[in-house]
């Protein structure tokens, strides 16, 4: 097809777009013939925007408080099996074990409390081993604000810290968990496992409250 002009002219039409407010251009450019049509901006820049939106998406997610974690009757457990010791680190909202997360206001709720640390005194409440696995609890540990009589801010939790030394630790094959039976308001533990540089993640629920490594 012939052009009446020799030479080059460049057509551009201005199309708006959502993207943090650029102009995107469509130039034609017309030689002898051909039309090469050129977008923009730029790969690199688009690239660098969307790196740059990626990165501050990101700091906003790492900004958020740890207390969004907190869930109730949701839990999560680390348990690790090292040669023949045993070892967990349990974290739960006081709630799920309570029903209440501020410091006791009636004489019910200190005695709640009272024998929630108790009971916590022996691992066995918490977790059940095979017989056979032969364990020995060697220490706990139970931490809350609401133990030391520490108003705290807008959710209290509760970390629990236990170890056992088992004669036969192969025969660790499953894993109990009784509290569920005695705190209703509890019902999901999320569990990771690590024995030997293999690990597993599981869900455990009150309606099934058991895992297998």
């Amino acid at each position: 097809m012939a052009f009446p002009y020799v030479g080059r002219q460049l057509l551009k039409s201005g199309v708006p777009t959502n993207l943090n407010g650029y102009i995107l251009e469509t130039s034609f450019t017309v030689c002898t013939g051909h039309i090469v049509n050129t977008l923009g901006p730029s790969r690199d820049t688009m690239t660098h925007t969307l790196k740059t939106s990626l990165a501050i998406f990101l700091s906003l997610l790492l900004a958020v408080p740890t207390f969004a974690q907190h869930s109730h009757g949701k839990g999560s457990l680390q348990l690790s099996l090292n040669g023949d010791v045993l070892q967990g680190q349990w974290t739960m909202p006081m709630e799920a074990l309570l029903g209440f997360e501020h410091l006791p206001k009636t004489a019910a709720q200190t005695d709640a409390m009272n024998q929630l640390q108790k009971s916590l005194q022996n691992a066995s409440y918490f977790i059940e081993l095979p017989v056979e696995a032969k364990c020995q609890q060697l220490e706990v540990k139970a931490e809350s604000d609401m133990f030391q009589g520490i108003k705290g801010k807008a959710h209290s939790d509760l970390n629990y810290a236990f170890k056992y030394k088992c004669a036969n630790p192969q025969a660790l094959t499953k894993f109990g968990f009784p509290f569920f039976k005695s705190h209703i308001r509890s019902n999901q533990l999320k569990l990771e496992w690590v024995s030997q540089g293999a690990q597993k993640a599981a869900t455990v629920r009150s309606s099934k409250p058991s895992f297998s490594p």
